[in-house]
């Protein structure tokens, strides 16, 4: 049950950037509305996000502080201090082992949100929602509390509404592309070209723009030459959209939580070596497809691979099944519960 916190503060130490990718951003966005739905207020403190994202944050009703790399750590204790903030939440690859020490040294108390496990992690509470996570092993206080597996996914409340929504498929095949908020490689705009060139007339083509992303306005060229393709530029219904899709085409990180919660069964593409372990996963839980590296994969190929898992309507519900059936949509309400519990009080 949600507390009458009145106004407390939590912290979100995070970054987004083109070469950053977003996932991070959008994690944290999600526990953000989950956590204020419980009376908190949520600060962001950023370093080395663009105008552009800060925007996004705020768009959502956050407030952002902008660090000074150089002065990171008491910058961090200063705003903690100003604001008698409960906690300070890390996302960011940003941070080693010696600054989540520093920060428990200055008496800050910490949850973090992390992938790997690659070092002992000084945080009260940590959270990794990674569907690998329950085989990792962590180095924490005994007193630390673990969040792990795809039960705590932290995704938007927007997929769980849409997702109950049980909203129709279109009669005609539809494939949506999305390859992350940023897309540094300009992939989207490739693969779209190619399955343009090689999927049947009849199936629709919907490409998704992330708001750290290049390529845009040679997508919407393509549109007005291609009936079948439609294009978002950061939608405010991209669940509804997502949820619309016979198939997608997907880097591996957040965005295939969203499509297991949604039930929309994808091929992965590894944009990231730290994606691999998602993709293989997922993979192995018969939840996607993984097409390899994007730099070993031609468009060609995709188009060939969406192609041929179009035709397997049997592997598509399985899919479809196994994905809701591990991602719920409630994630961020429970990570948002424990952290309400933890830190209820200084």
């Amino acid at each position: 049950m949600a507390r009458d916190h009145d106004n407390a503060t939590i912290i979100m130490r995070t970054d987004g950037s083109s070469e950053i990718g977003v996932g991070h951003l959008y994690r944290c966005l999600a526990l953000a509305e989950a956590l204020r739905g419980r009376g908190f207020e949520i600060l962001f403190a950023v370093a080395v996000t663009p105008p552009p994202l800060v925007a996004l944050l705020q768009q959502h009703g956050h407030a952002v502080h902008t660090l000074n790399a150089s002065l990171h750590l008491d910058q961090l204790e200063a705003l903690a201090r100003r604001h008698h903030a409960r906690a300070i939440g890390v996302d960011t690859y940003a941070a080693d082992e010696i600054f989540f020490k520093q920060l428990a040294a200055r008496r800050m108390r910490v949850f973090c949100i992390d992938d790997f496990a690659g070092f002992p992690l000084a945080a009260e509470l940590v959270i990794n929602h990674n569907i690998y996570a329950p085989d990792l092993s962590y180095q924490v206080s005994p007193r630390a509390h673990l969040l792990l597996g795809p039960r705590y996914a932290l995704l938007r409340a927007q997929f769980r509404a849409t997702r109950q929504r049980h909203a129709p498929h279109s009669t005609r095949a539809n494939v949506i592309v999305l390859l992350g908020g940023s897309d540094p490689h300009n992939l989207t705009l490739k693969i779209t070209r190619s399955l343009l060139e090689n999927l049947p007339q009849e199936i629709l083509l919907h490409a998704v723009v992330g708001p750290a992303a290049s390529g845009l306005l040679e997508l919407q060229q393509l549109a007005r030459t291609h009936a079948r393709l439609r294009v978002h530029n950061q939608p405010r219904n991209l669940p509804e959209i997502m949820s619309a899709a016979t198939l997608a085409i997907s880097g591996a990180g957040i965005t295939v939580y969203e499509l297991a919660c949604l039930g929309v069964p994808a091929l992965l593409l590894v944009i990231a070596e730290n994606q691999r372990q998602n993709a293989e996963a997922f993979a192995h839980h018969g939840l996607a497809e993984v097409l390899g590296r994007h730099e070993q994969v031609s468009p060609e190929s995709v188009a060939a691979s969406a192609l041929a898992l179009l035709h397997d309507s049997t592997k598509l519900h399985n899919m479809k099944a196994a994905g809701q059936s591990l991602v719920d949509g409630l994630g961020a309400e429970r990570v948002a519960e424990e952290i309400d519990n933890a830190f209820a009080s200084h």
